[in-house]
């Protein structure tokens, strides 16, 4: 009686067993096909424009989500699987799009495509306007949207500083700025602005003063960056680049009268980074 008993004991243990396991895994017996609609494989995407992310998926889905280098930027659960995205502030070049479709059983597929991402001259960028892209399309200049400002939002005038050669250069912005602000005295003094930890505008603090070349570059860019008077005698800005031992360089954004002048003349800094 025992031994009749035992398989219809082992029959119905091996059954709630198996119930209990199939409620918590997924079905394996699925084909359902995900693919990218929109944008296509290897599509160069602008910055600061929506774009529609969107995949086409067989079977019965249950929710999409969709992923930027591994990072979730957006799902959707029901047809048509789509979503609207916008590059801010991300790195140019190449980057990876994933879907990932989980169906109505709990099984997961996905689609994966190559993206690029471009700048423009202009473009809205990391704290301000981008004024110059290097040939890889990856790094650049980008200038402040607004001039240096007293605690009104004026815009400051500054004296360049005190007499004495210090050795700044035509190129090195970054390096000219930091003898600036070593040698600045005053709040009157444009390197002021720049000591200790750096001028800091939209949470960036690698900004600094152009040298005589990244502020021509900027003057003959100057419409896509914006906010510059059409005024002549409020026009003319320092850069970082000394002439002489009493004079250093500036530009004038409305008429080029003159490039260098004495660095006790006041005028205004647009401050730039790079990236």
């Amino acid at each position: 009686m025992k031994n009749a008993f035992l398989p219809f004991a082992l029959m119905f243990f091996w059954s709630c067993s198996g119930s209990k396991d199939d409620k918590d895994l997924p079905f394996p017996d699925e084909n359902i096909t995900v693919a990218f609609v929109t944008p296509v494989p290897t599509s160069d995407l602008a910055y600061n424009k929506a774009y529609d992310l969107e995949v086409s998926a067989t079977g019965d889905v249950k929710s999409v989500e969709f992923f930027l280098d591994g990072k979730s930027i957006g799902s959707v659960a029901a047809r048509p699987y789509k979503i609207s995205w916008t590059a801010r502030d991300l790195d140019p070049g190449s980057h990876q799009l994933k879907a990932i479709a989980t169906s109505a059983k709990r099984n997961e597929f996905k689609s994966e495509i190559e993206i690029a991402l471009k700048l423009a001259l202009g473009d809205d960028f990391r704290g301000g306007r981008v004024f110059e892209i290097d040939p890889s399309g990856n790094h650049g200049l980008i200038a402040a949207k607004e001039d240096l400002a007293d605690e009104k939002g004026q815009p400051q005038y500054l004296i360049w500083g005190a007499d004495g050669m210090i050795g700044t250069s035509f190129e090195d912005g970054i390096e000219n700025t930091r003898k600036i602000s070593v040698q600045a005295t005053g709040p009157n003094q444009m390197g002021d602005r720049f000591k200790g930890n750096g001028l800091e505008i939209n949470g960036f603090k690698d900004w600094y003063i152009p040298s005589f070349f990244e502020l021509g570059t900027l003057r003959g860019n100057a419409a896509l960056v914006g906010g510059f008077s059409k005024i002549d005698r409020e026009a003319t800005y320092w850069s970082s680049s000394e002439r002489n031992l009493q004079q250093a360089f500036y530009i004038n954004f409305v008429s080029v009268k003159e490039v260098y002048n004495f660095r006790t003349v006041k005028a205004k800094v647009r401050p730039i980074r790079k990236f």
